[in-house]
């Protein structure tokens, strides 16, 4: 477990050593739309609190940005039309268990 190197620029690895994870079964993702920066915080506590076991990402994304992709692209998604959401919130979750990971993101996104 020694990197070996001159002046931090090159090295030499001597050992690595590597843990692979078995592939998720489940995997959900959900946008939620929400309208300040207060509402963002919340959200993201309240995935903490209730899957965080289960989350492999949450992303942030706001309107302004959503829009001048959109023009780039000439395309938005359809989650992101209309409504009065500045901010955009997603949450992926990976797992193993086929029903209760469904019925944790469903009951979260009650």
């Amino acid at each position: 477990q020694l990197f070996v190197g001159g002046e931090g620029a090159y090295g030499i690895v001597t050992k690595v050593v590597m843990r692979v994870h078995r592939k998720p079964r489940t995997r959900e993702v959900a946008v939620l739309g929400v309208e300040g920066w207060k509402e963002v915080i919340k959200v993201v506590e309240r995935i903490e609190e209730r899957m965080a076991n289960l989350v492999s990402a949450i992303e942030l994304m706001d309107r302004d940005v959503l829009n001048l992709v959109g023009d780039k692209l000439d395309s938005r998604p359809g989650w992101a039309e209309g409504g009065s959401s500045k901010y955009f919130v997603l949450v992926e979750t990976m797992g193993f268990d086929i029903d209760n990971d469904r019925e944790a993101v469903e009951g979260f996104l009650e």
